[in-house]
């Protein structure tokens, strides 16, 4: 028979091995059962929301074109708070362009994209597309900007245009002068 001092080693023997195994088989976890973030929410902006991969896009996107200009970059998290509230603040305006019915339909951003080529000096759409691709820039993304770019100015001139009023005795006195 043992004495109570062996049976108390062996005990706590079984113990430390018991916790050793437990503790290594929760480290060896099944890759097919683990989970990892794909993305995440970095803002919400009333129904929609911007991810993490969005804003980190976004941010390349500039700091390609800063470098490409030769110009010096900005602190990374000063970038990351400017292009934030830059996305912030393009959201809510296609939110509120889209709720006051400020649309541009393909046709009229076809028409944009050819005025854009030929002012840069391409003679086709096609072009123009190929020295954006070998610029590294989406055309996709490119085209959907110049459509945000539109709906904003757009939006501008509606602001404008509603602020203005006129009366015609004022444009009576303008014309006598």
């Amino acid at each position: 028979m043992l004495s109570n001092k062996t049976t108390w080693v062996a005990l706590l023997w079984l113990a430390c091995s018991a916790s050793v195994y437990a503790a290594e088989t929760q480290h060896k976890i099944d890759p097919q059962n683990q989970v990892a973030p794909i993305d995440r929410i970095v803002a919400v902006v009333n129904d929609d929301v911007i991810t993490r991969h969005e804003l980190d896009e976004r941010i390349d996107a500039v700091v390609k074109q800063l470098q490409k200009q030769g110009t010096s970059l900005p602190p990374a998290d000063a970038l990351e708070k400017q292009m934030l509230e830059r996305m912030i603040g393009d959201m809510l305006q296609a939110q509120f362009a889209k709720e006051t019915g400020v649309h541009v339909d393909d046709t009229q951003l076809d028409k944009a994209m050819q005025r854009i080529a030929q002012e840069n000096k391409f003679s086709t759409l096609a072009e123009f597309r190929a020295r954006l691709a070998q610029d590294g820039v989406d055309f996709k993304k490119f085209r959907e900007e110049i459509r945000s770019e539109i709906i904003a100015t757009r939006l501008r001139e509606r602001e404008v245009h509603s602020k203005l009023l006129i009366s015609d005795s004022q444009i009576e006195n303008y014309l006598a002068t």
